[in-house]
Parts: C-alpha cells; sequence; structure tokens
C-alpha cells in the first residue's frame, strides 16, 4: 500500500505520522476524529487513496478542509487529474499543494536505471541494450490484441529477459 512506503519515508527522515482512515484502528484515527487543533498542529498532509483519481474525480478524503491555514502543505499522491478535489480545497484555503507526477517521474527514473543496469548484468552489447529499449509497450499490448508475429516476438524477448535472475 502506498500509505505504508510514504509513512516509511517519513519516519526514515525522522517525521512525526499520525495515520487517518475511515475507520479507528490501533494508531489509527478516524477521519472523524480530526479536529481544529489536529489540523492546525500538522504542517503536512498526505493523500495517500485513490479517492479523487480519474474517473471518480469527485471524491475526496473527508477531512474538515475549513480547519486548513496557509501552515499546512497538502501532497497528494494522485496525479490524474493534476489538481483533485483534496488539493483544490487546500488552495482555497491558500495552503501549499502539489500532486503526485513529480513522484511518478522520478520513479519512472528510478526503475529506468534499475533495467539498465539489468541489460548490462546480463552481458549484453551495447546494441542489444539498444533494441531492448526500443520496444514500445504500447505496441506490444496492441500486438497481444492483434497477434502481431513481430511485435509478440519483441515482447517474448522482453519478457524473457525480464525473468531471468537479477
Amino acid at each position: 500500500r502506498a500509505s505504508k512506503a510514504v509513512v516509511y519515508a517519513l519516519k526514515q527522515i525522522g517525521a512525526s505520522v499520525q495515520l487517518v482512515s475511515r475507520e479507528r484502528g490501533p494508531k489509527i484515527l478516524s477521519d472523524k476524529d480530526i479536529d481544529q487543533s489536529l489540523i492546525q498542529s500538522v504542517d503536512l498532509i498526505i493523500n495517500t487513496t485513490p479517492l479523487g483519481m480519474f474517473p471518480q474525480m469527485d471524491n475526496y478524503p473527508d477531512i474538515p478542509y475549513h480547519f486548513l491555514t496557509r501552515h499546512q502543505h497538502l501532497y497528494d499522491l494522485i496525479y490524474n487529474p493534476k489538481s483533485s478535489k483534496f488539493l483544490n480545497f487546500g488552495k482555497k484555503r491558500d495552503c501549499p499543494t502539489m500532486n503526485g507526477q513529480l513522484m511518478l517521474e522520478i520513479q519512472a527514473e528510478e526503475a529506468w536505471k534499475i533495467w539498465n543496469e539489468h541489460l548490462v548484468k546480463q552481458n549484453l552489447n551495447a546494441q542489444q541494450v539498444k533494441e531492448a529499449n526500443k520496444i514500445n509497450f504500447s505496441n506490444t499490448e496492441i500486438a497481444f490484441k492483434n497477434k502481431s508475429d513481430q511485435e509478440l516476438k519483441k515482447a517474448y524477448q522482453l519478457f524473457k529477459m525480464m525473468n531471468k535472475s537479477w
């Protein structure tokens, strides 16, 4: 779950974390437990849920947005839409906001590095690495639908390389 990754990262930098969910649990507050003093005692509120993500963009976490001030930062892991209702409510209260687009881009860059390191570990030459990186995943998806032999062969080679032990 995304929330576990966020909690881990925040704790790694020494941040204090309070989890909130629709239902109360051990060390987890219910969204009904949130009051003005709690909201105003935090610097950062992160939505780690899919609430508000396309195509259900009218959904949002049920928190008392009217207690927000410009001192709370709102971060939404969602990047589609660019500005979710969660973020829009924060903007109306002059809160700094950010969506998950940058996180997605950083994850993609890290995945690219891992993939290319994997190709090098497989002792592929420069031309083979170049060819492996040419595979178009959208074409591969179409290939499986249309059973295009050329694209199926490329996909097979890719999956075969990916399944080798790292």
